[in-house]
């Protein structure tokens, strides 16, 4: 099942040790031996040879390839392109050579450059002499036809593996075997349900075409040769197949993605692919099931067709989008292009029209008139900049449209409800009263140094209730309200956020000095001076590099937080760290390693 009739006739001759296919071809009136046309013509000749090698003619004529009235040549029944047939060139897969030394007809479709039993490549090359294989002499199919060296020891690639279901289902449209045609044609769409094989087989490619633009020239160019690298056809045709599975939605889909690229008005972003795909229903050589299914689509999307006022309602242009955003319509297009909105593929007055997801603008319109930066949470908050990123990362706050706002504002946006709704939760844990003098948790973070302050984990004890707090409604950030046991200090310092254990959480490189004054625990007065003579990273003045300040911390001690720890006033700590010989280092204070062990810091 499934050989082909030259190689079949050069088996029969190799087997019989006839030295030239041409002594049976000729009984059919074939002239050239070294053009094997018995396949593409001749065919009046057929009962002759089949008589000769005792077969049914109907089997001969059936692996034979004759021209319908469009020029297409039906293989084993099913009309293709008589360009997507090789009959020159005699392709094999090695491996199917050893399970079995006969000549696929498989093998001759240019679409399927691969061996579907052992998923090789197909070679068409001699390794020993190198010579393209034909079927000049009858050596045998599994034998080189000039050094008759055996083609079954070649070495070829495979197909990866998770190409392989789709390809099969794709080859099971031109299968010899008629069950496994039938099993390909069942798992289409019903959208798609109507179309023969050979239409089916055409959309396949057409897609494939629109999917790799390089297949083109290849299909259709003066040779005509599919001279494309296998793995782009076979990657092509995998994902075409998987493109009709999801009719229409996944070409429409992978046609925005590439109209997104477009740099210029009116370009389809694919090399022309898309809009020749488009304009196939006005293509002479199409059958009429194949012109209107793609009609069908094309006016989908045509906003100058049937179908104008339900994709008015769906779809926004970029001057509708901008006004709903607030924003120019260069940027809108802008931030298009960099993939931060979805672009939708329309047709107006025949050429490709970038589209805009009506859905998708007005949600983030909503969230561009609530939205809070990490800046604005942070001052709300009380804390860093970078605690808030590790709320974020402990998923205690969330951030919103962020293919949309990172690109527009630089960051990440949080949504004003969700920032009001944790602030709420916080406040729902509060106590009625403290055991001790209580003290501000703003204050009593002054405690912790070596190290950025552990927000997310203090904040999530708040809301666990292992950090008992009474909030004072006064008014200030929040960690301004929040009141602590004043003895709850060594508590916090067990408090650890380590960002390596958040893969995939996102923290800046850089810091605001307000934000370095917290993490080396000094007042705006004492860190100015020390902070301005920092170089600036990213071009902004008043911002360093937070590694840096990290590593200043470990080093510095201030005299606040040594006053924390040992609960006495800072003038008391600066005084006793002076007395007891602590060296200091300079404004970010002193040396943390020697009043750690001096003073008996716990």
């Amino acid at each position: 099942m499934g050989e082909s009739l030259d190689g079949y006739i050069a088996r029969v001759a190799a087997a019989n040790w006839i030295e030239n296919a041409l002594t049976i071809t000729s009984l059919a009136g074939v002239i050239y031996g070294h053009k094997p046309t018995l396949s593409t013509s001749n065919w009046d000749g057929l009962p002759v040879i089949a008589d000769c090698l005792r077969v049914d003619v109907e089997d001969l004529q059936l692996r034979s390839y004759p021209t319908d009235n469009a020029g297409r040549r039906a293989f084993f029944g099913v009309p293709i392109p008589r360009n997507d047939i090789d009959i020159a060139v005699r392709r094999f897969a090695p491996a199917a050579l050893s399970i079995s030394p006969h000549h696929r007809a498989l093998w001759q479709l240019r679409a399927f450059p691969f061996c579907c039993e052992t998923w090789q490549y197909l070679v068409d090359c001699c390794a020993r002499c190198e010579r393209i294989q034909r079927w000049h002499h009858t050596n045998g199919v599994a034998r080189c036809d000039r050094c008759v060296e055996d083609l079954s020891a070649v070495e070829s690639d495979v197909v990866p593996n998770e190409l392989r279901s789709s390809l099969e289902a794709a080859v099971g449209l031109v299968h010899p075997d008629t069950a496994r045609r039938q099993h390909s044609l069942g798992a289409l769409p019903a959208a798609l349900q109507h179309l023969g094989l050979a239409e089916t087989y055409e959309l396949l490619v057409r897609v494939a075409i629109v999917i790799q633009p390089r297949i083109t020239p290849a299909r259709y160019g003066t040779n005509a040769s599919w001279n494309q690298p296998k793995s782009v056809v076979v990657e092509a045709i995998a994902a075409a197949w998987n493109m009709l599975l999801d009719w229409p939605h996944s070409l429409q889909g992978l046609m925005a993605y590439r109209l997104s690229s477009a740099s210029t008005r009116h370009q389809d972003g694919n090399g022309g692919s898309t809009m020749r795909f488009l304009r196939l229903p006005s293509h002479e050589g199409l059958t009429r099931q194949l012109r209107d299914t793609i009609e069908q689509f094309r006016s989908s999307i045509d906003l100058d067709g049937p179908n104008s006022s339900h994709l008015g309602r769906q779809t926004l242009s970029t001057q509708d989008a901008a006004a709903r955003l607030g924003y120019s319509t260069k940027g809108v297009a802008d931030l298009r292009r960099q993939g931060a909105l979805g672009t939708v593929f329309a047709l107006h007055e025949g050429r490709a029209a970038p589209r805009y997801d009506a859905a998708e603008i007005d949600e983030l319109a909503e969230i561009i008139v609530c939205r809070v930066s990490l800046e604005s949470a942070a001052w709300k908050l009380g804390i860093s900049h970078h605690g808030v990123e590790q709320l974020i990362a402990m998923q205690m706050l969330q951030t919103h449209g962020d293919c949309f706002c990172i690109p527009r504002y630089g960051a990440p946006q949080i949504a004003g409800p969700v920032l009001d709704d944790l602030i709420a939760r916080i406040g729902s844990s509060s106590r009625s009263s403290l055991a001790s003098e209580p003290i501000t948790l703003r204050t009593a973070v002054g405690s912790i140094g070596g190290r950025a302050k552990p927000w997310g984990p203090i904040f999530k004890a708040l809301l666990d209730g292992a950090l008992p707090f009474k909030l004072d409604h006064c008014t200030g950030a929040l960690t301004e309200q929040i009141l602590v046991d004043h003895t709850c200090i060594r508590f916090l310092r067990s408090f650890f956020f380590e960002v390596s254990n958040y893969e995939g959480a996102k923290f800046s490189n850089v810091m605001s000095r307000r934000d370095a004054g917290e993490v080396l625990n000094l007042s705006p007065k004492s860190s100015t001076p020390l902070l301005k003579g920092m170089a600036s990273v990213r071009g902004d003045s008043k911002a360093v590099d937070f590694p840096e300040i990290v590593r200043l911390s470990r080093i510095h001690i201030s005299s606040r937080e040594i006053a924390l720890r040992l609960g006495i006033a800072p003038k008391t700590a600066f005084a006793l760290a002076k007395e007891m010989m602590v060296p200091l280092l300079g404004p970010a204070g002193w040396c943390r390693e020697a009043a750690e062990r001096q003073l008996g810091l716990t």
